[in-house]
């Protein structure tokens, strides 16, 4: 998209090169401006160069395709302008780079043409960055989910741990305290094979 405002910035430049050609009074001063436009001209070149490898979708480059035609017929029509300039033919090249003049008409539909791209990416941009907002919120979703099935997972896991463990124990505990009262009849039955069972045999 700088790139866009960029070409927009130098596009208006060279108008003002056209206009300030001109004006100029002197030869010089007249080759300094028509230097000015063609530097501009350069970079607009390099900078429409460079955004056309950034083109992905085919409505884009169409877009792209119209904008280009346009600097091209725009071109053309300055450098008739140009040429009034440098023949002193003041009048003349005022009157093609006036609005209605064929410079002028040329200027809009560049300047048009660079609304429409600039609009283009702005909504392309926009669309962009709502499908990256919507795969965020659903990345974010499904984390949420992963992490409270773990958590239930975690829950439920450590109380079936516990039950193991605490349920041999309560045997023992229940098997001391009926001994404590006198009944040495009973037996405690576990098939366990840890410390608890052991103890349990003994």
């Amino acid at each position: 998209l700088s790139e866009i405002g960029h070409i927009s910035t130098a596009f208006q430049r060279t108008r003002v090169n056209a206009r300030d050609a001109i004006f100029a009074q002197t030869p010089d001063a007249i080759q300094a401006n028509i230097d000015k436009l063609a530097a501009r001209r350069a970079e607009i070149d390099e900078l429409a160069a460079s955004f056309e490898k950034t083109i992905l979708s085919a409505d884009m480059k169409a877009a792209f395709d119209e904008l280009t035609a346009s600097r091209m017929e725009f071109r053309a029509a300055m450098d008739k302008v140009l040429v009034l300039a440098k023949e002193n033919k003041d009048a003349e090249a005022l009157a093609l780079i006036a609005e209605n003049g064929e410079a002028g008409i040329a200027s809009r539909a560049v300047q048009d043409n660079i609304d429409k791209v600039v609009k283009m990416k702005t909504e392309d941009a926009k669309a962009k960055a709502d499908n990256n907002n919507k795969r965020a919120d659903e990345t974010v979703l499904v984390t949420m989910i992963v992490i409270v099935i773990v958590m239930a997972l975690s829950v439920i896991l450590g109380l079936l741990i516990s039950s193991i463990i605490a349920r041999p124990i309560r045997k023992s505990v229940h098997m001391i305290q009926e001994m404590s009262m006198g009944h040495f009849s009973g037996r405690l039955h576990m098939d366990t094979k840890d410390e608890i069972g052991q103890m349990a045999r003994a």
